[in-house]
């Protein structure tokens, strides 16, 4: 991933996908062994019970026996396969997770990446494939307010997470997402829980935001309590770039729990509709 192009390649991964892209001994995570039977751990616990099985165009496996059972086993869409391996026996009490991303046409490797999990947050992380280094860092909430990456062969660069304090819920959410570089931030995003006229809507199913994070490991604390809304995105090292606007509704089932999520994304801004994309993604659980 080439760093000048690093904040913009981000940003707009999030808002298409609509949110909210050396270890030893590790115990590889066998097909046989994946299911969508719910199950917990203290450092890699899943958030909500029943278990995603279905994500738009992803589906979602999970390992139902053994020491890991109840942990993500592998994710797959139209193109692509990603496995999970755990190894909590490495000599420290911290867990590591392997993910290894595969070409579904070819089975070639496109992707690793190992996180290292410390009392269920994740404190650092490795692109093998890309050769970067990654620190999380947490304010005293447990929330994550700063990912700083090292690549081997570039600038380092920082995306910051800003958590805003709400006094009628009395909780924190996550505000905005930006992207800094040596010459400062380039790139920033702003997330509303609310459209006009309409109401909070809570997040039974918490997903991680697509920058810089795993989607589906629950390995980064909490963001909001909410569903996300609206998100809209603006370029700061670039006057002529118009802030894009996403617009995100969901249908839910009777449990609360998302089955359905419309994407409208407008690449020209809020209120203009030239060029609108709409994705419509179906969400299922296991029973």
């Amino acid at each position: 991933m080439e760093h000048s192009k690093i904040s913009e390649k981000l940003l707009r991964i999030l808002v298409l996908a609509g949110l909210l892209s050396s270890c030893q001994n590790d115990e590889p995570i066998a097909t046989l062994q994946s299911s969508s039977v719910e199950s917990a751990d203290q450092n890699a616990k899943l958030i909500a019970n029943p278990n995603l099985v279905i994500d738009g165009d992803k589906t979602l496996e999970y390992v139902n026996w053994g020491r890991y059972a109840g942990k993500l086993s592998k994710v797959t869409d139209s193109k692509y396969f990603t496995e999970y391996s755990y190894n909590d026996n490495n000599g420290s009490t911290d867990l590591w997770i392997i993910s290894k991303r595969y070409d579904k046409a070819s089975n070639a490797l496109v992707n690793e990446h190992k996180f290292q999990v410390s009392n269920g947050k994740c404190i650092a992380s490795r692109d093998v494939t890309n050769q970067i280094d990654y620190a999380y860092m947490y304010n005293a909430a447990n929330r994550l307010t700063e990912i700083k990456a090292i690549p081997q062969n570039a600038s380092t660069y920082k995306i910051i997470f800003d958590h805003a304090y709400y006094s009628a819920t009395k909780e924190y959410r996550l505000r905005t997402i930006s992207v800094h570089e040596s010459t400062g931030p380039v790139s920033e995003m702003t997330i509303g829980y609310t459209l006009p006229g309409g109401t909070l809507i809570t997040d039974k199913y918490p997903l991680n935001p697509d920058i810089g994070l795993d989607r589906y490991l629950h390995i980064y604390g909490n963001f909001s309590n909410y569903l996300v809304q609206q998100i809209s995105v603006a370029q700061l090292n670039s006057s002529n770039q118009p802030i894009t606007f996403t617009k995100l509704t969901y249908s839910t089932n009777s449990d609360g729990y998302v089955t359905t999520r419309v994407t409208e994304y407008h690449p020209l801004g809020y209120g203009n509709n030239n060029g609108v994309k709409t994705t419509v993604d179906l969400l299922k659980y296991s029973n």
